[in-house]
């Protein structure tokens, strides 16, 4: 049961998102860790409405980015909720993209063993993809993602209006998780996107509220059948091995949006070649992610023997001398493929220049 994974609500407007505030227990304490980075006038709105609800609310700002995915952030926020003296009985609440709910969703997971967590994702790539499922996780040591829990959020509210304040790259980002989320998972929500995907690109509100909803029963889904046994969760890495490479590679100079368009363009390519993918799929999916002109490709290539190293480092491979790849066989069609280093390379070596040619 999907709902069983955790609770979404949507307030589609400021009155709906009062009336979420309004659930809220008023007599506990609530701290709200947000973004520094956000634009002044959501954030007023909110604190305005939560202040009033809650009278013990603090707030905490927090430069959001990679670089807050560390321990010395989250040691710095469990200072701050023993300073205020934050109970088990009280609430944490994150407002920000990605990289925010990361850190506060791991830093309220491991807090007095886990206390109660609302996500507030204001990002469409946090919307569609980070803010689902209950993974919260740091970087060490200068591997991506290498310290975490997978602990459920009390609740995610989304509040679709706040991607209107992001930059094309950051909105365009989210573009290209729900596309990815609707090859692996969903033929209907591929062929519905054909006929939107301009609309989306433009950030028409309708059209927009439906691919959220839509993407997020997806990967609750995928959450809720998830198990060892299933290893369901497997096909929500796809574009992402090559992804998490490219971004380790690169370093905060590229967005996750790009590696992960770059990483789609590349894995279709290895799925038709490997297991026969039409090559209309890999034409429809070129023609959409070209009409994403915020995300821009390095200048140059990588050295594939070095990128064959970062993916050797992903936490995702499935044995030290195998690398698992997800490839499409068709829409909501994957399959997973344990493939050898020197497979991988050659792979990499035959498929990768092409992405740096126009598509």
């Amino acid at each position: 049961n999907a709902a069983a994974v955790h609770p979404v609500a949507y307030a589609r407007t400021t009155d709906e998102l009062a009336q979420l505030i309004r659930t809220l227990p008023h007599h506990h304490r609530l701290v709200v860790f947000y973004d520094a980075n956000l634009p002044t006038e959501p954030i007023k709105t909110l604190s305005a409405l939560l202040s009033a609800h809650v009278p013990q609310c603090f707030f905490y700002p927090q430069v959001a980015g990679e670089s807050c995915k560390d321990l010395s952030a989250a040691v710095a926020c469990w200072t701050f909720l023993q300073e205020k003296q934050i109970g088990r009985k009280d609430t944490i609440m994150a407002i920000g993209g990605g990289t925010l709910l990361d850190l506060i969703g791991f830093v309220a997971s491991v807090y007095h063993r886990g206390i109660d967590f609302i996500s507030v994702p204001t990002s469409l790539l946090a919307q569609v993809d980070a803010a689902i499922g209950g993974k919260n996780a740091l970087n060490f040591s200068g591997v991506k993602n290498m310290l975490g829990t997978v602990t459920y959020p009390t609740s995610v509210w989304i509040h679709t209006p706040f991607v209107a304040t992001q930059s094309d790259e950051h909105y365009q980002e989210g573009l290209v998780e729900l596309l990815k989320i609707a090859l692996v998972r969903s033929p209907s929500l591929t062929t519905w996107l054909e006929q939107v995907w301009p609309d989306l690109v433009a950030r028409k509100q309708p059209q927009l509220n439906e691919a959220v909803k839509a993407a997020i029963e997806l990967k609750l889904t995928v959450v809720a059948n998830d198990s060892k046994k299933t290893r369901l969760r497997d096909c929500l890495n796809f574009g992402h091995t090559f992804a998490h490479a490219l971004e380790a590679y690169y370093g905060p100079s590229l967005s996750h949006g790009t590696a992960v368009a770059l990483g789609l363009r590349w894995i279709l390519r290895v799925s038709q070649a490997e297991l026969g993918l039409d090559k209309s799929i890999i034409a429809m999916v070129n023609h959409w992610l070209n009409q994403l002109t915020g995300l821009i490709t390095p200048a140059t290539a990588p050295e594939w023997a070095q990128l064959l190293g970062r993916i050797q480092q992903d936490k995702k491979k499935s044995s030290p001398e195998q690398i698992r790849l997800i490839l499409l066989q068709g829409l909501g069609e994957w399959r997973a493929q344990d493939v050898s280093p020197e497979k991988t390379l050659a792979l990499l070596e035959h498929y990768g220049p092409q992405l740096w040619k126009k598509q």
